[in-house]
């Protein structure tokens, strides 16, 4: 977690923001923070149950001026063409039978979607802030699943460490750029197109 990254860009911009990673979830967002990629260095995490978004986002803003962070960092979890279509395949087989049987059976969630409306309004926000940060998406997948394992036996799965755990490993790929460009994000783009059709 507090190692260098090594493979850092050479661009002296991108080598010397100071990010705020941000792990987004339905229950608990994970925040990070770290200067050009040095020792990503885990947040508090939030509690999203009960919380509007403007709530959410206000307390995102809070951090990043706290932090004086220059940029916000939305993990993106990007699936494969097959893994969404399996996802649309499930989505209609859960809805169709909840109407032909009367059910409420739960309706898988298009996480990479909620994610990037999420993106979206926190950009939205930030152009009409004092201090007008950018917002940037990029790769997260199974950063959860490493930071589970890299605390295995010390925290519990539900604890809220782990989501800013896996924020600082967020910071840690985008900094070194491990699978490409950050998408850039304002209030009306889409990282689906560029993300939502890609093969790993």
């Amino acid at each position: 977690m507090n190692r260098a990254a090594k493979n850092a860009p050479i661009n002296e911009n991108f080598a010397t923001r100071r990010a705020l990673g941000i792990d987004y979830g339905l229950s608990k967002t994970g925040l990070a923070i770290s200067s050009g990629g040095f020792a990503p260095r885990p947040l508090e995490s939030l509690l999203c149950k009960g919380k509007s978004r403007v709530e959410l986002i206000r307390e995102i803003v809070d951090v990043a001026e706290r932090e004086r962070a220059d940029v916000y960092v939305v993990g993106y979890p990007r699936q494969t063409r097959e893994e969404l279509e399996l996802l649309e395949e499930k989505i209609r087989e859960v809805t169709e039978s909840n109407a032909q049987n009367k059910e409420n059976k739960k309706v898988p969630i298009r996480m990479h979607r909620v994610c990037e409306q999420f993106a979206e309004a926190l950009a939205q926000v930030s152009t009409t802030a004092e201090r007008k940060i950018p917002v940037e998406m990029y790769d997260e997948s199974f950063t959860s699943d490493e930071a589970m394992s890299m605390k295995r036996g010390s925290l519990a799965s539900d604890d809220p460490k782990l989501d800013s755990i896996a924020a600082a490993l967020l910071l840690e790929r985008y900094f070194e750029q491990t699978d490409g460009e950050p998408i850039r994000i304002t209030p009306s783009s889409s990282s689906s197109s560029s993300w939502g059709n890609r093969n790993k």
